[in-house]
């Protein structure tokens, strides 16, 4: 659960340092979510 918030933070600091590379930090941002999402969901279905 630790590495997708560390994947999420990565997300916005390259928002806010790199704005010239926004669809690599939305793309990074995605990926992130969906990890949070699989992590959340696979506890719920336990």
């Amino acid at each position: 659960m630790k590495l997708s918030y560390v994947l999420i933070g990565l997300a916005i600091f390259a928002f806010i340092l790199r704005p010239d590379l926004i669809p690599a930090s939305l793309a990074l941002a995605l990926i992130a979510f969906g990890v949070v999402f699989g992590l959340f969901r696979d506890h719920l279905m336990k």
